[in-house]
């Protein structure tokens, strides 16, 4: 298949991530956190799916794996996952061929990405990663290092999130009522604000990403507030309790405004709605 063809799925991927962030901006704004949430996931995998192609990871049609919105989260997860590492300058996790065939083989064996994703990376695989990224984020300078570990963490939720399927729960969560014999079981109203605007955030990350390869900004709300705060940093105790205050503010408080009264004083979001600069 030539460049020219390949590109044009990838431009209209791109132009449809930007629609979809752009409706659920709107809807959060009006107050309709379930569905701005919702919709702001669908861009979110719809980056996944470009990624996926511009990478040109082949279909496995037969397990039909890449057509799973759980690949599709997770791959894009992934991808953020690396662009942060090339915002520090971090060098990619190493395997031996040995461990480089464990995963294979794991992915291979599975006939769909639930069966994937239900069996745990094996403790080799996970230690190895973790000790030649920390080594390396323990190396950087201080302010560096402490942005970095916000980001890295944030990264890790979201990728697990993505790997055991709740960020598919959510999506559905904010579109539908669901319910059994005993009862009411969720409701779109109980999506909240802070959980639209954390994926509104990711899915603008990933098109960014996508369409114009900017992987420097920051990947979370408070990552983005530590950067714009005068250096140096505080102490990494006192980022403990930003943190908290973080989560206090958020948690349970359905019409929490705190992350969107940040956003305008962050800016972290340009230049999502572009033109496509991928010819």
């Amino acid at each position: 298949m030539s460049k020219d063809v390949r590109q044009e799925p990838l431009k209209s991927v791109i132009r449809n991530c930007q629609r979809l962030i752009t409706d659920a901006e709107i809807l959060l704004e009006k107050g309709s956190s379930g569905s701005a949430c919702s919709l702001a996931i669908m861009a979110f995998e719809e980056a996944g799916k470009g990624h996926s192609h511009e990478l040109d990871i082949k279909r496995n049609r037969k397990t039909k794996i890449n057509s799973s919105h759980q690949y599709r989260h997770l791959m894009c997860a992934l991808v953020l996952m690396i662009s942060l590492q090339q915002k520090y300058g971090l060098k990619p996790s190493e395997f031996t061929e040995e461990q480089q065939d464990k995963i294979n083989e794991r992915f291979a064996a599975a006939a769909t990405f639930s069966e994937f994703a239900s069996s745990p990376a094996p403790d080799e695989i996970r230690s190895v990663i973790g000790k030649q990224v920390f080594d390396q984020l323990d190396a950087l300078p201080h302010d560096q290092r402490i942005i970095a570990y916000v980001e890295m963490n944030w990264l890790r939720k979201m990728a697990k999130a993505c790997m055991i399927g709740d960020v598919e729960r959510l999506r559905q969560k904010g579109f539908y009522v669901d319910f059994d014999e005993q009862g009411l079981l969720s409701h779109p109203n109980e999506v909240t604000k802070t959980e639209a605007f954390t994926w509104i955030w990711a899915a603008k990350r990933a098109v960014n990403l996508l369409a114009f390869g900017i992987y420097y900004q920051p990947y979370s709300e408070l990552a983005a507030l530590l950067e714009s705060m005068p250096k140096p940093l505080p102490d990494i105790e006192e980022i403990f309790k930003m943190t908290l205050e973080f989560a206090k503010r958020g948690a349970g408080e359905p019409e929490s405004n705190m992350s969107c009264e940040t956003k305008d004083a962050i800016r972290p979001y340009e230049p999502f709605g572009e033109a496509i600069s991928k010819e």
